[in-house]
């Protein structure tokens, strides 16, 4: 039974398949617009705030000068600020060139920019996003995900997350994306810990309202264009990987992945010989009927990486009713990739043992 607080969630990410297939498009435009009406707003009150503040400042008397300095202070809190790479292991163009060869030729398929930075990290999962105040693009590359997957496989995963910069993702947008981080830095600046009441608290109170449901808000006006943007990154990997491996790799989301990733962080420490001949095995020899247990269980949770995307085994239904492509890219040799992965992996093993290991007395 869906709860009331699901719904507005569960809903739409039930109605996006049809919509996407069907090429809808009025209804993205709409989410788009609003979503950059309200980030637009957010940044707006960031300018009201320095003009306040330098108003207040300017005033005679002390009260002035604090409160402007207050206003001065939110300002800067709230200003855009460039995006970081994530933890991991960053690998240039010298590091990996046969790597970047293979995101290069996905990238080239799909007219879309190539990433200046790959990150190999300890990660059940991949990711795309921008760095930097020049905005440099990365692709995050989770390890354990890597392993996880057949060689066409890696080449759907990799075109899903390379679509992110052409499939009209609004979150990975400068203007929505640094709206949603100026409100969360708020939101996160202006909590109090501990159970009495103080002054501080009861003053900053509003302000952290005000910050949370401006949040919320924005989340939800951009939810559903987020939706269609996985939706539609689906899409792409389909035509960039196939068919086949399209479906088996979205597939292992719903059997493997989530519980790799469990896995990694409970057991890693007890792992006799190398990590991830573990990880190799602990994927290729699950038995069908365990895989098809865990698929159910996945459809009834309605599991899905995390709230940005859909439930798993929408995006699985999706792929499964459009036609049989064949691949755009084929994979190429593996043995160069992996040898330049090659410290990256030991370093990354080393920190996910070390992780599992302190887990244990926390």
């Amino acid at each position: 039974m869906t709860s009331w607080r699901d719904r507005p969630r569960t809903r739409p990410a039930e109605e996006l398949p049809d919509e996407v297939g069907d090429g809808c498009a009025t209804g993205g435009r709409l989410a788009r617009l609003a979503s950059y009406a309200a980030a637009l707003l957010v940044h707006l009150l960031t300018l009201a705030l320095v003009a306040a503040g330098i108003w207040l400042i300017t005033r005679p008397g002390f009260i002035g000068i604090i409160l402007g300095a207050g206003a001065l202070g939110l300002a800067w809190l709230m200003a855009p600020r460039p995006g970081k790479l994530p933890d991991g292991v960053a690998l240039g163009r010298t590091d990996a060139p046969e790597l970047f060869r293979l995101v290069d030729e996905i990238a080239t398929a799909l007219r879309a920019p190539r990433p200046h930075m790959i990150v190999v990290s300890g990660e059940v999962n991949a990711a795309y996003g921008t760095y930097g105040p020049l905005r440099r693009r990365f692709l995050e590359l989770g390890y354990p995900f890597w392993l996880a997957l057949t060689p066409q496989e890696r080449i759907a995963m990799l075109g899903h997350e390379v679509a992110h910069s052409v499939n009209q993702d609004t979150r990975h947008g400068f203007v929505v994306g640094s709206a949603l981080g100026a409100l969360a830095e708020l939101h996160e600046t202006t909590r109090t810990d501990g159970d009495h009441l103080t002054f501080g608290k009861i003053a900053v109170a509003p302000l952290r309202l005000v910050a949370g449901g401006f949040h919320t808000a924005l989340e939800r006006i951009t939810y559903r264009a987020t939706q269609r943007a996985e939706y539609r990154a689906d899409l792409i990997s389909l035509r960039v990987a196939g068919s086949e491996a399209a479906l088996a790799a979205i597939d292992k989301g719903l059997w493997a992945l989530p519980h790799l990733a469990d896995y990694l962080g409970t057991q890693a420490h007890q792992v006799r010989g190398d990590l991830w001949d573990a990880v190799r095995a602990y994927v290729a020899e699950m038995p069908e009927d365990e895989r098809d247990r865990r698929r159910l269980a996945a459809r009834r949770q309605e599991a899905r990486v995390d709230t940005t995307h859909p439930p798993t085994h929408l995006r699985r239904d999706l792929l499964a009713g459009r036609p049989y492509t064949e691949p755009m890219v084929r994979a190429p040799r593996m043995e160069p990739i992996d040898r330049e992965l090659d410290e990256a992996a030991r370093r990354i093993a080393s920190e996910i043992v070390d992780n599992a290991r302190a887990a244990l007395y926390m």
